[in-house]
């Protein structure tokens, strides 16, 4: 849908391409934010013709050095039909162009969400490509707040080729053994994990991710670990179907409903997707069923769905 132009507010300070497509780039806004939470997202907007495009980024960068800018990491995206994507006209922007920022954070994609406080579980970051962002944010804050990263933190990459893991130096700093790369398309050279992010919660190779981890056998459970997943919708999807074996619950509502999840039972997995789809066909009776068969062998109580009436 074509927009209003925009008034650009914002100027790109740093651009560093990763490799063909991918970058982390830096913006400084005009007036700046007074602070946002790790996690969260904003809307980058830019102009074309009589028109503009804008979309919701993650923030990769912390708060903490918001006197920096914001810092974002994407990869540059087809679009069909001959629409034109934010990615596109970004990819022709260099250090010292304009970009249009929104007007504020957003978004309750955090760990403060998904652990309140005094919660004393972990938390394991899921991320497919560039959906390591808002937990780049979440790892960094804490470091630049207490000297080194969270314990109680760990982070998964999945990305296809090597080059493509970025923050991986920063992050194998920061975390050491509980910061978990892996690639779907490796080289010979390449000697650390394979396969999708999402892989290695299958229940044959779970173990193997705890053991890398530095976890225990059979840590991997609601009541140790809360999962957060960023990604596209099949990475989301294939995480939670694959964790319902070990009792995980979404925090979705429209999932718990057709899981019949009842609604005192705490979620344990939460999501942020950069698609509309929905993860799971809900209306798929055969998949539902056998999820829920899943959680109860798991251990998760969940209700007698309705009666049908009229």
């Amino acid at each position: 849908m074509a927009q209003k132009p925009l008034e650009m507010n914002g100027t790109i300070t740093k651009w560093k391409t990763l490799a063909p497509g991918l970058a982390i780039f830096t913006v400084k806004k005009d007036i700046p934010f007074e602070t946002f939470i790790p996690g969260q997202y904003t809307v980058l907007g830019l102009n074309y013709d009589d028109t503009s495009v804008s979309r919701a980024y993650s923030i990769g960068s912390a708060p903490e050095k918001l006197a920096d800018g914001l810092e974002f990491y994407v990869r540059r995206v087809p679009v069909p039909n001959g629409e034109v994507a934010l990615t596109h006209l970004l990819f022709e922007r260099q250090a010292g162009d304009r970009i249009w920022v929104g007007p504020k954070s957003r978004g309750h994609f955090t760990a403060e969400h998904a652990l309140h406080a005094g919660d004393p579980r972990s938390v394991i970051f899921v991320a497919a490509g560039t959906g390591l962002a808002p937990f780049v944010s979440m790892v960094q804050s804490h470091a630049l707040r207490h000297g080194s990263a969270n314990p109680k933190h760990y982070m998964m990459h999945g990305v296809s080729y090597e080059h493509d893991l970025g923050y991986r130096e920063e992050m194998s700093a920061l975390m050491g053994n509980k910061y978990f790369a892996t690639l779907s398309r490796p080289t010979d050279s390449w000697t650390g994990p394979t396969g999708r992010v999402e892989s290695h919660f299958e229940p044959s190779k779970i173990g193997a991710l705890e053991s890398a981890l530095g976890l225990e056998p059979g840590f991997i459970r609601p009541e140790n670990v809360v999962i957060m997943v960023c990604g596209l919708q099949g990475t989301i999807a294939n995480c939670l179907m694959d964790l319902c074996h070990r009792g995980f619950v979404p925090e979705e509502r429209k999932l718990r409903a057709a899981f019949h999840i009842p609604k005192d039972t705490a979620p344990s997995f939460f999501f942020e997707q950069y698609d509309s789809e929905p993860i799971v066909d809900v209306k798929n009776d055969e998949l539902m069923a056998s999820l829920r068969a899943r959680l109860v062998a798991a251990g998760v109580t969940l209700e007698e769905p309705a009666p049908v009436t009229g």
